[in-house]
């Protein structure tokens, strides 16, 4: 999703919309978040989290003991989260970063070092409309699993993250570093690509299929039954 700065979201400007969906995006948290990021009281806050829910971006998830409600981001939210404020693309540019893409892809499934695998890689958003020439994001959706049972799997992605000699804050940050290298891997620095692990058909109907990892002969193909990945 490409937005610009002086558009509004919901009654608030953009990038405040997008750090607000940024805020309850990792997990459902309750008003007072929303109040802390729009600097506003929690009845203000309520006010505007309802209109995101009638929008599509936040869902009702939970209630505490005390009834109050708690907020989490839907895809279309997510998509808000990550949106980008940078200039629009040109189809042949979203054209070059597609096959890129696709060719890291190939290159990683291709590796026998790695843990993961990608399954598959599918296409949606504005480079679908082939009568628009200047696009926004490069919007793809992956399929990430890991890429062996669960023994083999650990020996790899821990000797991947000892390669990094790196010094890591968490144990999460240890065991999610193979993941997200993954994803930086893919993106290869630029802005204009968007990933995501997410079901995408519950945001669109429109998509389009551009990797299938069983119809790539030089693949490292996942164990039957391997555990789907979400993005960390």
């Amino acid at each position: 999703m490409r937005l610009s700065k002086a558009q509004a979201v919901e009654g608030l400007p953009a990038v405040q919309a997008r750090e607000l969906m940024k805020a309850f995006r990792t997990s459902p948290k309750p008003v007072m978040v929303a109040a802390e990021v729009l600097d506003v009281d929690d009845a203000i806050a309520e006010e505007v989290l309802s209109r995101f829910v009638e929008a599509g971006y936040l869902e009702i998830t939970d209630r505490d003991a005390d009834g109050d409600n708690w907020w989490f981001t839907t895809v279309r939210g997510n998509a808000l989260a990550a949106a980008s404020f940078s200039k629009p693309i040109t189809r042949a540019t979203a054209t070059r970063n597609l096959e890129g893409l696709l060719d890291r892809v190939r290159a990683y499934n291709a590796d026998r070092t790695k843990p993961y695998s990608i399954t598959h890689v599918t296409v949606f958003g504005s480079y679908l409309d082939e009568s628009q020439d200047r696009l926004g994001d490069l919007d793809v959706a992956i399929e990430v699993v890991r890429r062996l049972p669960h023994d083999e799997f650990t020996q790899r992605r821990d000797a991947l993250t000892a390669a990094a000699d790196r010094y890591f804050g968490s144990y999460v940050e240890r065991l999610l570093y193979p993941l997200r290298q993954l994803v930086l891997y893919l993106r290869d620095r630029k802005s204009t690509i968007s990933i995501t692990s997410e079901d995408i058909s519950q945001l669109t109907d429109r998509m389009s299929v551009v990797y299938d990892i069983k119809t790539d002969k030089e693949a490292e193909q996942p164990h039957e039954g391997a555990t789907v990945e979400p993005l960390a």
